[in-house]
């Protein structure tokens, strides 16, 4: 249900805050969202002062919830002007940092691999 929700915020272009912390609900993030897949969700951020703040790939499964249009995210929705909304870029970005052959997993795979070679004298290295 939560997924369906960003989507229709994907979709309108909603600025919109994640909640990832239950027992600190005072922390969130706040961006526009540019891409969800079925593990991640790519945002582009937007800080207290409501400059742009780069980019946010974080998992699905770690937000636990989200508002849109309130007071706080009405604060900040006049002075933020995303220039360049790049879907295709988003797509590149979740498929390389997150999909199955992207280069996290393949930094993931590598750094176990090291601690399981036959040799002992260059584990770790």
């Amino acid at each position: 249900m939560l997924k369906d929700d960003l989507e229709k915020c994907k979709e309108k272009h909603i600025l919109t805050s994640f909640y990832s912390d239950r027992d600190d609900t005072d922390s969130f993030s706040v961006g526009y969202i540019q891409g969800i897949s079925d593990k991640y969700m790519l945002t582009e951020s937007i800080s207290k002062y409501g400059n742009y703040d780069g980019f946010d790939l974080r998992l699905l499964n770690r937000i636990f919830s989200a508002e849109w249009g309130g007071l706080y995210e009405k604060k900040l929705e006049f002075p933020v002007k995303i220039r360049n909304s790049n879907p295709q870029a988003a797509k590149i970005i979740i498929s390389q940092l997150g999909g199955p052959d992207g280069e996290t997993g393949a930094a993931t795979r590598y750094l176990n691999q090291r601690y399981s070679m036959p040799n002992r004298r260059v584990i770790g290295i």
